[in-house]
């Protein structure tokens, strides 16, 4: 467990590190406005990437398969992410009017068709607790995806080349590393799912893919917001910040990952009170986490985000220690999502992200305008808090019902 946690912390630690290389590169050498096209690019591809996921690596992991095998697991994740870009594909061709921006996030979407793929080979893995292989592709992946946007950045100062590199080096890396050197597939396994099955995991993975939907567009809602009010730039300043919450929301999420599989079997097998000690135990790490990037940010943020950045960053270093000081709340809602997960309520996953959408929504609406940058991030914690409210209780009945019976 504790090898699996090391090799989980420094594969999402690792590839953190890769993705914050990439936006320093693309900051460093173009600008912000340009760091501002990237994040919008991810904020309009990730929630229709995310949904077309069907939620299927956490019904393989926790054992919910209707007897399909994993290579139909495999197979399916192909065809709902090339559903996915095409998706993409049409939602950029209505919302953008710059053709040079249109094709730089359509390549930022095939990127993410790659990460989906890769994603439901990490399921396996994650399933036989081989965290070492995950690490492995985190950072082949990451690295390559610095090779591409250095070349594309610095050899021909253009992000559309950038990108275009970056995405083309992540599916170079997801061949050599996931499917040439590292598939676990066995001859025995190549069956195409039937049309029946295709149907029963849709339905299964529902709950998940709405809920995972929900849980990205929430995220990406005040950028897009900020974005439609003050403009690239603004855009760019709060993605170079929120970038350390957004690593830390990676370690978090590890950490959900790591535990997903054991919450599941203490829930299967009635350990409740087993299964609260560990939410409980993430919930202290989350404290530890947040605080020591309080006290980082407050004693260097100022130096950091200068030597990352430039001074059109740095003067927001307050902002930032802000941002870890609120950030428990966005966090412990992301170890909620596992808890829940691992008792089969996906579907309360449901209700809970579409609260948030609500209320991030409106926030948004009202904060954004007003306190600019940092009222995209208000909005964030507001909505996070009112739902961590709601998970509490859901989380309550779920286990209260099963110690009874119900």
């Amino acid at each position: 467990m504790k090898r699996n946690a090391l090799w989980l912390l420094i594969g999402n630690g690792g590839y953190a590190t890769t993705q914050l290389l990439s936006i320093v590169i693309i900051c460093k050498t173009l600008g912000v406005k340009d760091l501002g096209l990237f994040s919008l690019g991810l904020a309009l591809t990730a929630p229709i990437m995310m949904f077309s996921n069907f939620g299927t690596r956490v019904l393989w992991v926790t054992d919910a398969t209707g007897g399909l095998n994993y290579f139909q697991f495999r197979f399916t994740r192909f065809l709902s992410s090339i559903s996915g870009f095409v998706v993409c594909f049409f939602f950029l061709l209505f919302y953008l009017d710059d053709t040079n921006h249109l094709l730089i996030l359509l390549f930022i979407a095939l990127s993410k068709v790659v990460e989906s793929n890769a994603d439901i080979y990490y399921a396996d893995l994650h399933k036989q607790g081989d965290q070492k292989r995950i690490c492995i592709s985190m950072l082949s992946r990451g690295l390559m995806g610095i090779l591409g946007m250095s070349i594309g950045c610095f050899l021909f100062n253009d992000l559309f080349i950038g990108v275009l590199c970056y995405s083309l080096c992540w599916l170079v890396s997801f061949i050599i590393t996931d499917i040439f050197f590292g598939d676990p597939l066995k001859d025995n396994e190549f069956l195409l799912p039937s049309k029946n099955q295709i149907v029963w995991l849709a339905k299964q993975g529902s709950p998940l893919a709405i809920s995972l939907f929900l849980v990205n567009i929430n995220l990406n809602i005040p950028r897009i917001a900020l974005e439609s009010q003050h403009g690239l730039e603004a855009i760019g300043i709060f993605s170079a910040l929120y970038f350390f919450i957004q690593t830390g929301s990676i370690v978090i999420n590890s950490i959900g990952q790591l535990i997903l599989p054991k919450l599941s079997k203490f829930y299967d097998r009635g350990l409740y009170d087993k299964h609260l000690q560990m939410i409980i135990k993430s919930f202290l790490i989350v404290f530890v986490f947040s605080s020591c990037g309080m006290l980082f940010c407050y004693l260097y943020g100022e130096l950091l985000l200068l030597y990352l950045y430039d001074k059109s960053v740095s003067m927001y270093s307050n902002l930032l220690f802000l941002f870890f000081l609120l950030s428990p709340f966005q966090y412990l809602v992301s170890i909620m999502n596992p808890a829940i997960s691992s008792t089969k309520k996906n579907v309360y996953l449901i209700w809970c992200q579409l609260l948030m959408f609500i209320s991030i929504l409106i926030t948004a609406l009202i904060l954004v305008p007003t306190f600019d940058i940092a009222g995209a991030y208000y909005s964030t914690v507001v909505s996070s808090f009112i739902v961590l409210i709601l998970y509490f209780f859901m989380y309550r009945k779920i286990l209260r019902c099963a110690k009874n019976g119900v």
